[in-house]
């Protein structure tokens, strides 16, 4: 994470924009990714055991990188809060 720009509007309001890196984000991936492999339940695999490629399908990989996306953010916005 890295703090590009660090603007006051008035004095209650601050503007902050970050970069998220790029490995964050996939790590993010990963674990949303395990998470749904955790709870999937697809037909032919015991619960928790389908293919990661078999999940990506079913779940969308638009909708995991959205997933991870929103909790990386999440997380580089509250380490720069702090």
């Amino acid at each position: 994470m890295e703090i590009l720009e660090f603007t006051e509007l008035n004095p209650v309001t601050l503007k902050m924009r970050i970069k998220v890196a790029t490995g964050a984000i996939a790590r993010e991936y990963d674990m949303v990714l395990a998470d749904f492999i955790r709870n999937s339940n697809i037909q032919g695999f015991r619960p928790g055991k389908a293919p990661r490629k078999l999940v990506e399908i079913k779940v969308g990989s638009s909708e995991i990188l959205r997933i991870a996306r929103d909790k990386a953010s999440h997380d580089a916005f509250k380490q720069a809060l702090e």
